[in-house]
C-alpha cells in the first residue's frame, strides 16, 4: 500500500509540476504584456511632452501674430492719416497755382494797362 501510496503522491506531484509549468507559461506571457503595456505608456509620455510643447509654441505663435496684427492696423491708420494730409497738400497745391495763376493775370493786365 505503501508503493501505491507513492505513486499517487507521484502523480500529485507530477500534475503539480504541470500546473506550475503552466502558471510560469502565463505570468510569462503576463509579464510580457506588462512589458509592452509600460513601452507604450513611455510613448504616451513622450507624445504628451511632445503636444504640450506643440501648444506651448502655438501659443506663443498666436501672440506673435496677435501682435503683427495690431501693428498692420496702426499700419493702416498711419497710411490714412498720410493720404489725408496729402490730400490736404494737393488741394493747398491747387490754390497755390489758382492764385499764382490769378495774381499773374493781374500784373499782365496791370502791365499792359500801364504801358
Amino acid at each position: 500500500m505503501s508503493e501505491k501510496l507513492l505513486q499517487q503522491i507521484l502523480a500529485e506531484l507530477k500534475d503539480v509540476k504541470t500546473e506550475m509549468k503552466d502558471f510560469k507559461f502565463e505570468l510569462n506571457e503576463i509579464k510580457s504584456k506588462v512589458d509592452d503595456n509600460t513601452k507604450k505608456l513611455e510613448t504616451l509620455d513622450e507624445l504628451k511632452e511632445i503636444t504640450l510643447a506643440l501648444r506651448d509654441r502655438q501659443e506663443e505663435t498666436d501672440a506673435r501674430l496677435e501682435s503683427l496684427a495690431m501693428d498692420v492696423h496702426k499700419m493702416q491708420g498711419n497710411v490714412t492719416d498720410i493720404k489725408e494730409q496729402l490730400a490736404d497738400i494737393r488741394s493747398e497745391l491747387e490754390f497755390t497755382y489758382q492764385k499764382t495763376a490769378k495774381n499773374e493775370m493781374e500784373l499782365f493786365k496791370l502791365k499792359r494797362d500801364f504801358d
